[in-house]
């Protein structure tokens, strides 16, 4: 990483002008962000600089020819991108990053969800040079690349966990240590500012003789808004150590597992059609294209049957459900969003179909629907009966306690979890076969992390090393397997940590040298990974500190 005090200019912001209001505020915040010694960084003269200014702000008229954007981009430690679909189609903002990457590949870029989804079709949010890899000569290459985004939205990180995700990426600490050490850079500043107005508020009260029952309102006015403030503190500090888990070690999630029974949904859907195409040509047909991978030329063809089975008397609509099912099973491979809508109608027409109803729930929470995905979910954990579909019931109460992480709700998300981890106990003593036990481990993961971020280390130590022992199972079976062995990194990394701070310092450090030997080979084999080195540094930070 590039020395700070170095450059001209700590980042550059680079967005769309539809974004500009974004923009122009998170220009301003940063620049009025401070920081205490120890989260801010020294200068060659030992001179610790507690803002994080100047920050670029590239201005309304720019273009992206102009010299000056380009003089501030070579002059910027780092580059700040705004994404929404605006900047996705944007040329000027796909430049940027494009230039910045290619000129300075050692220099962080911190991506800013505002709007959209990535992935998405429709609206999808990074340019596509944040998505794909440049070439020796700088040129955009078909090869893609994960990204990591702080993401502002309110079913995302929201805007408190974004900012400090962002100064972290600027300073290159964890979001925690932002949170700890920069109080007044977030809300505390607010807060602060009320409690002043209301205390003069209550002072000029007295003043005018108001006494007894209504000054002692007042006063337990003042201890709630303490309370709440104090509490939600609390709130964000956890959610800010598990970020800063998943940042640090690496993230073994739904974003490292397909979805649940996916290739399984797509067998039921063809073995529906298969058993109607004697009857229906257009079942027939779209077998044929099926075969052929040519999934958005069947869809017309099932989407037809099924609107016509909807069309059918009273009575039929458990045969319409089934065939809106297959067609989202088939749609899911090809266009989700279009997914989302056919299980959802499956769902309206056979509310009691546990797989239908899971699925409806899954798409839902992939589009940021919560309540909708929510309802979904519970409705299945209603449903589902104990020895019937108990895969399903461990994935809803997986997707309860997502959405619940994503409100701020850790008490709720934490039953979700510890029910599926009691679940998956269950499935993994009733069937040891590891083929499918890859997607367990994620509910150990989950609760180790939340029980971390509380403080309950012996029982986040127990989950964390429940999903040790699954991953290295898979690692060993699939040694070739790129994906177990980057769960293994996380793995390691989370358990030493939960070792380390329990004190027992040479089983810490053995975790630790384990991830950190994985990490290197690695690195060997996907050379242009920029989360690698990071690994590598926070492993052997870890390691020092047990010297």
């Amino acid at each position: 990483m590039s020395d700070p005090v170095s450059l001209q200019y700590r980042a550059f912001i680079s967005y769309s002008q539809a974004d500009a209001r974004w923009a122009k505020w998170l220009h301003r915040w940063l620049e009025s962000f401070r920081g205490d010694e120890s989260l801010m960084e020294r200068d060659a003269a030992g001179t610790i600089h507690k803002t994080l200014r100047p920050i670029f702000h590239q201005g309304d008229d720019i273009t992206a020819g102009d010299t000056l954007a380009l003089a501030a981009l070579d002059a910027s430690h780092s580059l700040i991108v705004i994404c929404s679909p605006a900047s996705a189609k944007s040329h000027f903002v796909t430049e940027v990053v494009r230039l910045f990457k290619s000129r300075h590949p050692d220099r962080p870029i911190i991506p800013v969800i505002i709007g959209g989804k990535p992935g998405h079709p429709e609206f999808e949010c990074f340019p596509r040079s944040l998505k794909f890899k440049l070439d020796a000569d700088g040129k955009l290459t078909d090869e893609t690349i994960e990204v990591l985004a702080a993401d502002a939205r309110e079913e995302g990180d929201g805007k408190d966990s974004a900012l400090a995700r962002i100064v972290a990426g600027l300073l290159g600490r964890s979001s925690d240590e932002v949170f700890r050490h920069s109080e007044r850079g977030f809300r505390g500043a607010e807060r602060e500012r009320r409690h002043r107005a209301l205390t003069v508020r209550i002072k000029r009260g007295l003043d005018l003789g108001i006494k007894g029952g209504i000054a002692a309102a007042f006063v337990a006015l003042i201890a709630l808004a303490s309370a709440f403030a104090y509490f939600d503190y609390q709130k964000r500090q956890a959610l800010a150590v598990i970020e800063a888990l998943r940042t640090k070690f690496g993230a073994i999630d739904t974003s490292r597992v397909s979805a649940p029974e996916a290739e399984q949904s797509v067998i039921d859907a063809l073995t529906s059609i298969g058993r109607e195409a004697s009857r229906d040509t257009r079942y027939a047909t779209a077998l044929e294209l099926i075969g052929a991978r040519k999934f958005e030329e069947a869809e017309p063809l099932l989407e037809a049957v099924a609107e016509d089975k909807k069309n059918l008397p009273v009575g039929h609509n458990k045969e319409a459900a089934e065939a809106f099912r297959n067609l989202a099973s088939i749609a899911a491979i090809s266009n989700p969003r279009k997914a989302r809508g056919y299980y959802a109608e499956a769902a309206a027409l056979d509310p009691d179909h546990v797989k239908g109803l899971f699925w409806s729930g899954w798409f839902q929470a992939e589009a940021g629907s919560f309540n909708e995905a929510e309802a979904a979910y519970r409705r299945v954990i209603r449903k589902v009966k104990m020895g019937e579909d108990d895969q399903i019931l461990y994935w809803a109460h997986l997707g309860v306690g997502d959405i619940c992480i994503s409100r701020g709700d850790l008490s709720a998300a934490i039953a979700q979890y510890q029910a599926a981890d009691e679940l998956a106990d269950h499935l993994i003593k009733a069937d040891p076969d590891l083929g499918w036990q890859g997607d367990l481990r994620v509910a150990y993961s989950r609760i180790g992390d939340l029980l971390t971020a509380q403080g309950n280390l012996a029982e986040a130590l127990k989950g964390y090393r429940k999903g040790l022992i699954i991953t290295e199972r898979l690692a060993k079976a699939d040694p070739g397997n790129a994906v177990w062995q980057r769960d293994l990194v996380a793995s390691y990394g989370r358990t030493g940590l939960v070792l380390a701070r329990q004190g027992e310092a040479t089983l810490a450090r053995d975790a630790f040298y384990r991830g950190r030997a994985i990490v290197a080979r690695l690195r060997e084999q996907f050379a242009d990974d920029a989360q690698l080195p990071k690994q590598l540094t926070a492993f052997d930070a870890e390691i020092a500190k047990l010297e």
